[in-house]
């Protein structure tokens, strides 16, 4: 049993000489420490001097080539008191805040939701961003549209048996057809992936041939089982 009372735990080496001294001893490579010697609080910290080297791990590994699929190998777990035990945060406070130095980039609520570069994301939002949110795009040459590459898709495919997999409920998404054939594109019903079941189209306007030596985009936005489909030919 290590007691270390009203103090800090340093981890030093000689080799060690970062000159953050207003923050470790400057050849402490690790620390734990109170943040606040009257209401307590614990701080953990770790400095390196090495420009590749990193100054703090967590690091968990199972002992077991094959672990249980529903635990996880890290867990950060957060709570209140209550009495004598410790219970969940209410969902309107905060659970987890990551931070570059002092400012908030990433917060957590106990509801689950989550802010990025903000930390009120909302009671009734489940991701707020203050910022840009850009998903990948990806080419293929095949009618097989699997949108785990990204929500946008361009094909040079004839697209006269398209398949999705990954066109979830919730989301939306943009088919581009380079092909510049007239042909007007079949949409298969069967969704594969996350996601998979049977689909319906309805289209905006009607689905038919595509204008010669052009690009077509398809607009699609997935509503339950019902994908609303919206293109525009001729570019």
């Amino acid at each position: 049993l290590l007691d270390v009372q009203t103090g800090n735990f340093s981890l030093t080496d000689p080799d060690v000489s970062h000159g953050m001294t207003n923050v470790l001893p400057t050849n402490a490579y690790g620390s734990m420490s109170s943040i606040n010697g009257t209401f307590g609080g614990l701080m953990i910290e770790g400095a390196s001097t090495g420009t590749d080297i990193l100054p703090f791990i967590i690091n968990g590994i199972f002992g077991d080539n094959d672990p249980d699929n529903n635990i996880a190998a890290l867990t950060l777990r957060g709570g209140k008191k209550s009495g004598a035990n410790q219970i969940a945060v209410a969902n309107s406070e905060m659970v987890l805040n990551i931070e570059n130095n002092t400012t908030g980039l990433l917060s957590i609520l106990g509801s689950g939701n989550v802010g990025i570069g903000t930390t009120t994301p909302g009671d009734g939002t489940k991701l707020k961003v203050a910022g840009q949110i850009v998903s990948g795009s990806a080419s293929v040459a095949s009618d097989a549209i699997n949108f785990s590459s990204g929500n946008s898709i361009t094909t040079s495919s004839a697209c006269t048996g398209l398949t999705f997999a990954n066109l979830q409920d919730g989301g939306s998404y943009t088919l581009v057809v380079t092909n510049t054939a007239t042909t007007q594109c079949s949409f298969g019903t069967t969704i594969t992936g996350d996601g998979a079941g049977t689909v319906t189209y309805r289209f905006s306007p009607a689905n038919a041939a595509r204008t010669a030596s052009s690009h077509t985009v398809y607009s699609m936005i997935r509503v339950g089982s019902i994908v609303y489909v919206s293109w525009i030919t001729g570019f």
